[in-house]
């Protein structure tokens, strides 16, 4: 099943031109934006993540923290 992931809300007027992929590895990071907000997000493949296990669970807070701090730096 297809969800939408998300990482964090920015304001509008950053434009974060984002090249990275999002926590399951393949999905493109992107922004929504609406209302003076926009929403740093990617699509996600994988399985609910409270069944997951922890070391799967720790790699995806990984490349959660990735994002962030690509987010942050530009």
């Amino acid at each position: 099943m297809s969800r939408i992931y998300v990482y964090g809300v920015i304001g509008e007027e950053q434009d974060v031109p984002l090249a990275i992929s999002g926590v399951d590895g393949a999905s493109p990071v992107y922004m929504l934006a609406r209302n003076g907000l926009r929403c740093v997000v990617s699509a996600f493949q994988g399985e609910e993540m409270a069944s997951m296990p922890k070391e799967q669970l720790v790699r995806h807070l990984l490349a959660h923290q990735r994002v962030i701090e690509r987010v942050m730096q530009d």
